[in-house]
């Protein structure tokens, strides 16, 4: 998790990794964000069940950064094919109880639980629980929502990152 931490410290996306959304058109306010993420979310969820493919950026075929690049890409934000990338474009979310709808979530590695390996965007958080649901491309069942509760991804969490605009 140090080194998560370190490599997220003053990680911005720049302005030529991220393209004007239509949020960021005009003043940014609350319901013009939660409009933005249930949009992207909407629009997320209609892949669910499109197989998994190692390398594949869509839209019949997905990898995990595929996914969520593709997914970002339709919304005006250019994310680079690759979750360390991601997390390295994303403003870091330090706390748990800061986690929102569409923020990038990043798991460790199978082989190395240290390295990202793994990313999803959040669909919805239970701050009374301490988990959150999130929509990936799984290598098992292609896209899909799973929780952070299953042992798999509790093991390997590592944070947070935001794309969207606060």
């Amino acid at each position: 998790m140090d080194s998560i931490a370190r490599v997220q410290s003053g990680a911005q996306p720049s302005s030529s990794s991220r393209i004007a959304s239509k949020a960021e058109s005009g003043k940014k306010t609350p319901a013009v964000r939660k409009e933005l993420v249930d949009d992207l979310l909407d629009y997320a969820k209609t892949f669910i069940g499109t197989p998994y493919r190692l390398g594949a950026s869509g839209p019949n075929l997905f990898d995990c950064s595929g996914f969520t690049s593709y997914v970002y890409r339709e919304f005006g934000y250019e994310l680079p094919h690759n979750s360390q990338a991601q997390l390295k474009t994303s403003r870091p979310v330090e706390n748990f109880s800061d986690l929102r709808k569409g923020d990038l979530v990043f798991f460790g590695a199978r082989g190395s639980i240290r390295n990202v390996g793994h990313v999803g965007i959040v669909v919805d958080v239970d701050l009374d629980h301490g988990s959150f649901r999130f929509i990936h491309a799984s290598t098992s069942n292609g896209v899909e929502i799973q929780r952070s509760t299953q042992p798999y991804f509790m093991m390997r969490y590592m944070g947070a990152g935001r794309i969207l605009p606060d």
